[in-house]
């Protein structure tokens, strides 16, 4: 039997919002509160639609375990539902939130991060100097300077992808030598690009807008 998983350590979050489409059709998943929900690191949460089949795989039962009074049933331990044995204690401060915000204050505040995501989105896309390397879901952008923003007569593709690179991984290194935001690198096949992701726990719409004039500033030097 086959079974998908998704190991969504971030945007499963999303999966308390109807921003999620077909997550439900899943077996299980793994989020991590700590990055996006408001919970203190670290916290690792995993559902299951049927527990049964990891349970059967990974369970440990003895005889000389406790029963359900009345019943040949073990005790439902939530140990046997991973590898090892144990870990420490991580929901009291998972209910906490869950009690402080409810569902309602814990989807707006993801919706916060998603709304100033498209902000950043439409700015870059305004400004004409960058382009959009990937779909914009959730809290991140991708986006690189683009070789129109550079002026250059080279009609060699290599060349030109080897100088827009260059202009991006100087752009990446400005920016963080900068101090007054912080932007990580990747590379999409072979294009150097730089990485947004507005979700800090009190980011506001001024620090993403601090994070475009940055980036514009540092784009026109």
């Amino acid at each position: 039997m086959l079974m998908q998983h998704m190991p969504a350590a971030h945007w499963s979050v999303q999966s308390s919002d109807p921003l999620i489409q077909g997550a439900e059709r899943a077996d299980s998943f793994n989020f991590n509160p700590h990055k996006w929900m408001l919970v203190n690191f670290y916290c690792s949460a995993t559902w299951f639609a049927n527990s049964t089949f990891v349970e059967t795989a990974l369970g440990i039962e003895r005889e000389y375990l406790p029963r359900v009074k009345n019943s040949t049933s073990f005790v439902r331990d939530y140990c046997n539902w991973q590898i090892s044995l144990g870990r420490r204690f991580r929901s009291l401060k998972l209910w906490f939130v869950m009690r402080m915000y409810g569902a309602t204050g814990i989807r707006s505040y993801i919706r916060q991060h998603v709304d100033q995501t498209k902000w950043l989105e439409e700015r870059l896309r305004a400004d004409g100097h960058f382009e959009i390397m990937a779909p914009v879901v959730f809290a991140l952008v991708v986006f690189r300077v683009s070789h129109q923003a550079i002026e250059n007569s080279c009609r060699d593709k290599v060349a030109m992808q080897q100088m827009v690179n260059h202009a991006n991984l100087s752009l990446i290194k400005e920016i963080q030598s900068d101090n007054r935001v912080f932007l990580v690198g990747t590379t999409i096949k072979g294009n150097e690009v730089l990485r947004a992701s507005p979700g800090a726990t009190f980011a506001k719409q001024k620090n993403v807008e601090l994070l475009f004039s940055v980036i514009e500033e540092m784009t026109t030097l």
